[in-house]
This record gives C-alpha cells, sequence and structure tokens, in this order.
C-alpha cells in the first residue's frame, strides 16, 4: 500500500508542474482520489495525497512539504453520468439508472390508450433504452440480481407499449413481437459486435494431439480466481463468443449484427 500511495503521489506531483508550467490551475477542492480494493478489505490507514499548492512547486519542495491540503478519497464518483464504485459492484450506478427510468415510464403509461404500438415503441426506444444501452459495456457486468431489476422495469414498461391491462398477460414473445432486446442481450449483443474484429481477445485454442473435450476453434478463456475477473474482458468476449453459433463468425460484421439480434431474441429467457 505504502509503495501505491508514494508513486500515485510522484504521479500526480509530475501532473502538478505540467499545469503549473503550461499556465494552467487544477481546482484543489474538486480533485479526489479513489482506492480500489476488495469490498471486504479494511484499511488500517487512510492513505493521503497531497496537492501542492504553486510555492511548493516552485521551491521543488513537494517531497518534504506537509502543511498543503490533501484529496479527498471517495468511493464512489460520477463520470460522465456513470457511477463508478472503488469495489467495481455497479449498483450504485443501476440504482440512480433505476430511478431515471421508472420517470420515464410514466411518459409511457400515459400514451397507452392514445398512441399506436409503433409510436410508444419509438418511445421506449428513444428514452428508455437509449438509457440503458449508455456505458452498457461497463456495468452490463453487474451481478444478475441487479439486472434482474433492470429487467422488469423493461417489462412494466413494454406492457404498456403492448397494451396489456395486467402484468400477468405479460409474455415473453412480447420482447420476439417488438424486435426489443431485454438488459442481458442488450450487454451481450453489445460486446459481441464491438469485438467482432478483436483479434486480441478471439485467441483460438488449438491442439496438436487428442483431448478429452473437442476444442479446436474455441477461444482461449484465461483463469480468473473472483468475481472481479470473471468481469473482465478477457475473460467474458471470448466466453461469449465461444457461445455464438460458430457459423456466424464467418459472416461479415454487418450480417453478425443482424443475425447475432434474432438469435439473442429467439434465446430469451
Amino acid at each position: 500500500m505504502s509503495g501505491a500511495v508514494k508513486w500515485l503521489q510522484e504521479d500526480f506531483n509530475k501532473i502538478l508542474q505540467w499545469t503549473h508550467d503550461n499556465d494552467l490551475i487544477i481546482n484543489r477542492n474538486k480533485t479526489k482520489f479513489m482506492l480500489i480494493r476488495r469490498p471486504h478489505t479494511v484499511l488500517d490507514t487512510v492513505p493521503k495525497i497531497f496537492a501542492h499548492d504553486l510555492n511548493c512547486i516552485h521551491d521543488h519542495s513537494m517531497d518534504n512539504c506537509a502543511n498543503c491540503c490533501t484529496l479527498e478519497e471517495v468511493n464512489t464518483q460520477v463520470y460522465l453520468r456513470i457511477t463508478i464504485q472503488n469495489n467495481f459492484l455497479w449498483n450504485k450506478h443501476i440504482e440512480i439508472l433505476l430511478r431515471r427510468v421508472q420517470y420515464l415510464l410514466f411518459s409511457i403509461y400515459h400514451m397507452r390508450n392514445v398512441a399506436s404500438k409503433e409510436t410508444k415503441k419509438l418511445v421506449y426506444i428513444s428514452m428508455i433504452e437509449s438509457i440503458l444501452r449508455y456505458g452498457l459495456e461497463l456495468w452490463g457486468s453487474a451481478c444478475t440480481t441487479e439486472l434482474e431489476k433492470v429487467k422488469n422495469l423493461q417489462v412494466r414498461a413494454l406492457k404498456n407499449v403492448m397494451g396489456y391491462k395486467s402484468r400477468s398477460q405479460f409474455i415473453l414473445n412480447a420482447f420476439q413481437d417488438l424486435n426489443v432486446l431485454d438488459i442481458f442481450g442488450l450487454y451481450k449483443r453489445k460486446i459481441l459486435v464491438n469485438n467482432f474484429n478483436n483479434a486480441d481477445l478471439r485467441v483460438k485454442v488449438i491442439h496438436k494431439h487428442d483431448t478429452r473435450q473437442q476444442v479446436d476453434g474455441y477461444y482461449y478463456i484465461p483463469k480468473s480466481h473472483n468475481k472481479y475477473g470473471d468481469s473482465t474482458s478477457k475473460v467474458i468476449v471470448p466466453k461469449l463468443f465461444n457461445l455464438t453459433p460458430k457459423d456466424f463468425l464467418e459472416m461479415t460484421k454487418n450480417a453478425f449484427k443482424r443475425k447475432i439480434k434474432k438469435w439473442l431474441l429467439e434465446n430469451i429467457t
């Protein structure tokens, strides 16, 4: 820990020096730092990162100054409307996302008897699905329990789009009828399409000898030892491609986008 804090302080000192030399000023009151760690890790001491003033920078005395203000440590931080947590659980971001979507549900609810199904679907895609797609590559790896909450709101919205009187009338075919994906399908499609040409994450497994399982043609999945490792792109990307029909991978990217959506719609559970 002490070594990491020392390196971070040295890097921040260089940033302060560079901004000063280029006539720029960092707002020290708005600058925060976040310590990424496991959810149950307890720290004995709180690390301190100093934001040195201009006098320290001029005198090159940043290593020996203890009177400058310290940066505030935060557990969550909003950046470009993505709520980042120091444990990468994403439940805070999904909590905020749910409140935004719940507010928009009223728009579709009040349109249920006055607008056509096509119009209500257009409102759903432009107002709700667009919010769900934003930053989905990051928070889409959250635990299934959190993502189910998002799907439940999708069900409520699509119930009004289809004109159902009660939730019990809602069936899985509504996703297929409206040609829209649930949150799990949206995440998988985005990951697959964005990494379709990513040769670094699509490394084929080729054995020159017989094995218990036929794995030739599949993509190598590195081992992971915790939830964070399971949510990294180097694990998720090859795992999703291994579940994809192999004939899809021989298509062009545009054809793959169309086919994978249809396949995901057919496999909604």
